[in-house]
Parts: C-alpha cells; sequence; structure tokens
C-alpha cells in the first residue's frame, strides 16, 4: 500500500541520517542545511503520496457511480454525484458524510480518510524521527568541542538544539503526530484521578503524586498503564523491559512544579544487574529521550539525575549529576532535592556531595511520568520500584535523611 510504503521510505530516512563530514569553515551550517533538505523532501513525499489517494478517491467515486448507475440505483447514483461535484470543487474529503448516504459510499469515505490520516501520521513520525537524528548529532559534536576545549562552538551547537527543539517543522510534527494517533485509532493514556495530596503552603498549593508498596496499593496499582515486559503489584513495580506510565497528568506536573519552582524526586529501589546503560530510566518525567523534566538513570553501577532547568537545557544534560553508587539486589531509597540554584540529593539516609546546577524550572513541559523507561523511546531498566513520589516541595538534606527509616536500612543490608 502507498503509505506504508511511504511510511517505511521515511523510517529508512530517519534511520539513516548520518551528519555531512565537517566542513572547517561552517560545520554547523553544513549540519542544518543537510536537515533541512532531508525535512523538505519528506514532506514533499509526503504531499505527493496526499495528492495520489485524492487521485485514487476520485476514480473511486467514479467507479462507484458506474455501479449504480448499471443497477438502476438513481437516488444512490445522484447522491455519488453530488459528492464528485463537491471533491472537484473543494478538493478535499468531505468533513462529515452524510447519514443517509449508501453503505459503500460512506465506507469509501471512511477508509479514505483514514488512508490519508496515515500518510499525515507517517510523514509527522518521520520528521519527529529525523529531528531525533540530528540533535543526537549536536549533542554528540557538543560533548566532543566541550572536551577539546573549543567552549565557542560547543556553545553554537547547544544554540542550535534549543531552536531545533522549538522549529515550527518539529512542533507541528509532534502536534500532527499527537493527532494522527487519535485519527488512526491508537490508543492514548486516558486521564484518570491523580492520588495527589494537595494542601496550601508556604504561599503556593503543596502538590504531591506519590506509589508505594503495600497492601493498600492494590487499588492504586490498577490505575497505572503497564506496558510490555513490566509488572505492577502491591509488592512493588518489577521491570525487565516495557515501562509503567503513571497515573497523573502531565499538565498537574508542569503546573504545579512551575507553581512553586521547587521539586523533590524520591524513589525506593533495587536493580537486577549493573551492566545496564543508556543511561537506563528508572523514573522519567519526559517527551522523548532529547526532550525531559527530569530522569533519575543508571549508568553501570552510578546513579544519576538529569534535571531541566533554564540552565541545563531542554534534555537536562548540561551538565547531568552523579549521585552515587548503587549495588545490585540492595534496596536504595534516593530523595533529590531542586529550587533555584541549589540541588541536594540525601542516599540511603545519608547526605551526598554532589555537583551543582543552576537555572530554574520554568521552562518544564507537559510531559508524563514514566517508570521504568524512557517515553517514546526505548531505555529499559531492569529492576524494581518499592517506592516513588514526584512533589513541588523543597526537602532540606536533614529532613530528607530523616525520611530513610530504620526498616528501610534492615530490608536493605539482608
Amino acid at each position: 500500500m502507498v503509505h506504508e510504503r511511504f511510511a517505511l521510505a521515511c523510517l529508512f530516512l530517519a534511520c539513516a541520517f548520518q551528519a555531512p563530514a565537517e566542513d572547517e569553515t561552517d560545520p554547523l551550517s553544513r549540519s542544518r542545511e543537510h536537515y533541512e533538505n532531508r525535512a523538505n523532501a519528506i514532506r514533499t513525499k509526503a504531499a505527493e503520496t496526499r495528492k495520489a489517494q485524492l487521485s485514487s478517491y476520485r476514480r473511486s467515486l467514479q467507479r462507484l457511480g458506474a455501479n449504480y448507475q448499471a443497477k438502476g440505483e438513481l437516488e444512490h447514483l445522484l447522491t455519488v454525484q453530488d459528492e464528485i461535484k463537491r471533491f472537484e470543487a473543494k478538493g478535499d474529503l468531505p468533513s462529515k458524510t452524510r447519514s443517509k448516504a449508501p453503505t459503500l459510499l460512506r465506507k469509501l469515505v471512511q477508509d479514505s480518510r483514514s488512508a490519508l490520516a496515515k500518510n499525515e501520521n507517517a510523514r509527522a513520525q518521520a520528521i519527529i524521527d529525523l529531528t531525533h537524528a540530528y540533535i543526537a548529532q549536536l549533542e554528540s559534536a557538543k560533548r566532543r568541542l566541550t572536551k577539546e576545549g573549543d567552549i565557542t562552538k560547543a556553545m553554537a551547537m547547544r544554540e542550535e538544539i534549543t531552536r531545533v527543539n522549538q522549529d515550527p517543522i518539529y512542533t507541528a510534527a509532534q502536534f500532527e503526530k499527537a493527532a494522527g494517533d487519535v485519527d488512526t485509532g491508537k490508543k492514548s493514556i486516558k486521564p484518570v484521578p491523580s492520588p495527589a495530596i494537595e494542601h496550601e503552603t508556604r504561599g503556593h498549593t503543596s502538590w504531591q503524586w506519590s506509589w508505594s508498596a503495600s497492601k493498600k496499593a492494590k487499588r492504586h496499582t490498577s490505575s497505572l498503564k503497564v506496558d510490555g515486559k513490566a509488572k505492577a503489584t502491591d509488592k512493588g513495580l518489577h521491570f525487565k523491559g516495557g515501562r509503567i506510565v503513571a497515573d497523573c497528568s502531565p499538565h498537574e506536573i508542569e503546573e504545579n512544579i512551575k507553581a512553586s519552582g521547587e521539586v523533590t524526586i524520591e524513589a525506593v529501589f533495587s536493580t537486577d544487574a549493573l551492566k545496564q546503560g543508556g543511561p537506563a530510566r528508572i523514573v522519567s518525567c519526559s517527551l522523548d529521550g532529547y526532550n525531559r523534566n527530569f530522569t533519575l538513570c543508571q549508568e553501570k553501577n552510578q546513579l544519576i539525575i538529569r534535571l531541566r532547568t533554564t540552565r541545563t537545557g531542554l534534555n537536562g544534560t548540561n551538565p547531568e549529576v552523579t549521585l552515587g553508587s548503587i549495588s545490585k539486589g540492595e534496596r536504595h531509597h534516593v530523595i533529590v532535592s531542586y529550587r533555584e540554584n541549589e540541588l541536594i540529593c540525601s542516599m540511603d539516609g545519608k547526605e551526598k556531595k554532589i555537583q551543582q546546577i543552576s537555572g530554574d524550572l520554568s521552562n518544564w513541559g507537559d510531559f508524563p511520568l514514566v517508570l521504568g523507561n524512557e517515553n517514546k523511546a526505548s531505555r529499559p531498566w531492569y529492576g524494581t520500584i518499592t517506592r516513588v513520589s514526584i512533589s513541588n516541595a523543597f526537602t532540606p538534606a536533614n529532613e530528607a535523611a530523616k525520611t530513610t527509616t530504620h526498616r528501610d536500612w534492615r530490608r536493605r543490608k539482608r
């Protein structure tokens, strides 16, 4: 089928994206031109496919009209002829199908509308994949230039990453992909009441979403969206691939964190293996592999936090912060808190000395909270989570350390 071949071609184009050989005079301009040319090629191909699909719809109408005429079905013939006149005038499918239209005409419109939607969906996904590949190249160049001490060029790469993330080509594709998922019948996460806790404090509404393993957790667990090789029980969230999406709305997270300008992330977990990388996502509030509010993740035996601020970038990697080492099969309890220019961490009851970052949280996005993996990407983590929470309050280090109970420590040492 035309739209399926187009989708596969676009996917190949996106995956095959390679930054061109660097031109010593202006490598960034060359890379940008290469990206824009490929994006234009994707859009041109989509436009050609759409034109072919509309022509096919026109021919199908003519065949359907001839069929009704041959059968002597005058009313159905006139209805099809009216649609042909409307199509020739408008050049597009009808927004609505007449309720009294013949069954075959309604099916033709429905099938044609679905084919157009799949084509647009494939085009949007190809743009997204291409953009992600381009951003990955820019991130790699930025790291290399930083290591080489060429800070001016590294900053130019960072600016280009920001520009591309805000480029209408990319943002429109994200919006169209979301709309296309609905049009093509893909399931989306249904909003459900969040178990968030709210009360007035420090001049803003204090908010928290949390999940903890317990006998009382069964009802809450049933409202989580489990995908792939992940399992949610009242004894823990178990991951061998797949992901679990939390039952709090992305808008709820964004709105509450921005209102307070503070955030605390807490997790009690144990990892099944130290040979995990990517980094492997334990808890991630993100759009995809390159845009996030925060991610608590594992890189081999190191626990890492990526936190998006106005200074650390859309991926929270400028810089990412190492929190400490972890051990296979041991229960770890980590609490990370941030407010403008102050990052603190308590791990297993002890305050950790960690690298500081700067900026505020006003650039947080409308992203879902995903456990055990990345959203719209594959960065699986293998292990078990027995407690996870996010709140819009800053927890001082001495208070965070106290929250690791004696029972937590006893379980961890077994």
